[in-house]
Parts: C-alpha cells; sequence; structure tokens
C-alpha cells in the first residue's frame, strides 16, 4: 500500500504544478476518485482550505457502499495533504498557478 501511496501522491503532485494528466493505476483509481469528490467539497475558512473532515470521508464510502479500512483513509489523507501543501504553497506565493481545484474534469481526464 505504501508504494500506491507513493505513486498516486507523486502523480497529483505532478498534476497540481504541471497542470498534466495524472497516470492513475487501476488499484489507485478508488482512492483518486475518492479524494476528487470529497475535495471537490472541501470546506474553506477565513484562512483558506480546511483538511478533508473523517466524517466526511466515511459519509462519502457510506453513500457510495465503498467499505474504508485504515490504510484506505490514509492513501486518501496523504492525497489531502499533498494538495494543502500545494494550496499554501500558492497562498504564500512559493508556487505559482491558482488555488489547486480537483474538478470531475481532471478527474474524468484519467480514463
Amino acid at each position: 500500500m505504501k508504494r500506491l501511496t507513493e505513486r498516486l501522491c507523486a502523480e497529483l503532485s505532478r498534476h497540481l504544478t504541471t497542470g498534466k494528466r495524472p497516470v492513475i493505476p487501476e488499484a489507485g483509481v478508488i482512492f483518486w476518485q475518492a479524494f476528487a469528490d470529497l475535495s471537490a467539497a472541501r470546506v474553506f475558512g477565513e484562512h483558506g482550505p480546511h483538511p478533508l473532515a473523517m466524517a466526511e470521508v466515511l459519509a462519502w464510502a457510506s453513500v457510495r457502499r465503498v467499505q474504508l479500512v485504515p490504510r484506505h483513509l490514509d492513501v486518501i489523507r496523504a492525497l489531502d495533504g499533498v494538495w494543502l501543501d500545494h494550496a499554501r504553497a500558492v497562498a504564500t506565493g512559493k508556487a505559482r498557478g491558482p488555488l489547486p481545484v480537483l474538478t470531475a474534469a481532471a478527474f474524468d481526464a484519467v480514463f
């Protein structure tokens, strides 16, 4: 699971910094989809985007009828960490571009 997490995080980082289409391994599609859905509904506060709430992740899994185990949650949280790091870098001027948004179009580009 560690290698899959690293690969997904690397692809997300590459996608956010270059805008290029991510290459997602088949084993990672469910995690990518979960993260894309959850990130699109992300809460923003006065200090920027909030991390994904565990309650939101569990609600997503319940609605989608996907059984998540702790290591699956770790993958989604790792993707969220990459996204938040990039968002902070953009907000502080350390990275270029608009605040990252993982849209349905970005997800669809994988297929």
